[in-house]
């Protein structure tokens, strides 16, 4: 396995000086197990977040931007405006106008006027400027707490498309018994051509579906596992999904958890935190209307992943049972063909419903378990605000 050693460098350096007590953790804080958890061959769901924040190269970057924003520009929002005025006196310090006489006047006279313009850019950062190194720490949170939702559901989607790949197999299973038995039926006249024609391009379609599928799922495959620090060409085993708990349905309550949902989302946090450091009515009154309608959206988000995870639990539940008719169908089948009133392409056409059954309720889950998912990144902070 190719992956971690350049990372696990980039942090050393990273945390050589000592974060803000209230924002950061050591980076050494993991134990020798989950070292070795995070360094082996496999790709797990529950590591991911750990994978991301030690070997992914974005994250990585912004903690190291996130360290030269507070020695350039320094922790509170005072500091920041300080800086953005000393760096504009210091240009402007340096201000000489140019001799009309002089050869290289033109040139002159437009870096000066470009000088000019900065400086003046730089005192209208300085008085328009909200943020300190709070609400930059809170931005790069999101981000990396977006990067880990992206991954699981690319881990997700790579599940997804095997059971697709799963489900076209079986189709084309379907197509080649209903071409097999359409070439009987011709042979002995009581079939038709049309029927060999529509089997044919049955089993072509099922053989695109089955490529597509296998190509997506091996291409959603590299990306996940590039993000999470391997090579692209390593091949890590990917771990299963986590089961679905279905006693965090019964706990989940829109009303309830928005208290919780508003407190973590970055998005609110960050126009509370720009709203503490406004000086001006304006901005505050512009503030005060997108807190506003952030708790309006974060609310809304709330509602509607909730119905979308109530929806998911009854096509799990109608999936499931229709697993048990297609059970009892299969058992009913068997029956008729020990006693010789069923033909094996009888049997095989139901073993193969029931085959397909079981696939759409494995997909049933994975919905099930996405949905949950997203439900609880809402209440983490993932809510869409704006």
């Amino acid at each position: 396995m190719i992956k971690k050693i350049l990372a696990v460098t980039l942090l050393s350096v990273l945390f050589a000086q000592s974060p803000m007590a209230s924002f950061a953790e050591p980076v050494f804080s993991r134990s020798q197990e989950e070292w070795a958890k995070l360094r082996d061959n496999r790709l797990e769901y529950g590591e991911i977040e750990g994978l991301l924040e030690e070997y992914n190269g974005t994250i990585l970057q912004n903690k190291i931007d996130y360290r030269s924003f507070q020695k350039e520009y320094g922790k509170t929002n005072e500091e920041v405006v300080k800086t953005y005025r000393d760096m504009a006196k210091e240009i402007e310090k340096n201000l000489q106008e140019p001799d009309p006489q002089d050869a290289n006047y033109i040139s002159a006279a437009v870096a000066l006027a470009s000088a000019k313009a900065q400086i003046s850019s730089l005192n209208k950062s300085a008085d328009n400027a909200l943020e300190d190194a709070e609400i930059k720490w809170i931005t790069l949170e999101s981000a990396k707490k977006t990067l880990v939702q992206v991954a699981q559901n690319d881990m997700i989607s790579y599940y997804t498309n095997l059971l697709v790949v799963e489900d076209a197999n079986l189709t084309k299973q379907q197509a080649q018994n209903a071409l097999h038995l359409a070439g009987i039926k011709l042979r002995v006249g009581t079939g038709v051509k049309s029927s060999i024609l529509s089997a044919q391009e049955d089993l072509l379609k099922a053989e695109q579906s089955i490529t597509k599928a296998t190509d997506d799922a091996n291409n959603v495959k590299k990306k996940l596992m590039v993000m999470c620090g391997w090579s692209y060409n390593g091949n890590p085993e990917i771990g299963s999904l986590p089961d679905v708990e279905f006693s965090k349905i019964e706990k989940m309550n829109p009303a309830n958890d928005q208290g919780l949902a508003f407190q973590n989302n970055y998005t609110l946090r960050i126009n509370l935190k720009k709203l503490a450091n406004a000086s001006e009515d304006s901005q505050k009154e512009s503030l005060q209307t997108a807190i506003k309608t952030n708790k309006q959206n974060i609310s809304t988000a709330l509602v509607v992943d909730y119905q979308n995870v109530l929806a998911a639990r009854d096509a799990y539940h109608y999936a499931k049972a229709n697993v048990d008719v297609q059970n009892g169908l299969l058992s009913q089948m068997q029956t008729k063909l020990r006693l010789g009133v069923a033909s094996a392409y009888e049997m095989s056409a139901q073993e193969i419903s029931k085959k397909q059954a079981d696939v759409a309720l494995a997909q049933a889950k994975i919905s099930l378990f996405s949905a949950m998912e997203n439900y609880q990144w809402d209440v983490n902070g993932l809510a869409k605000a704006e």
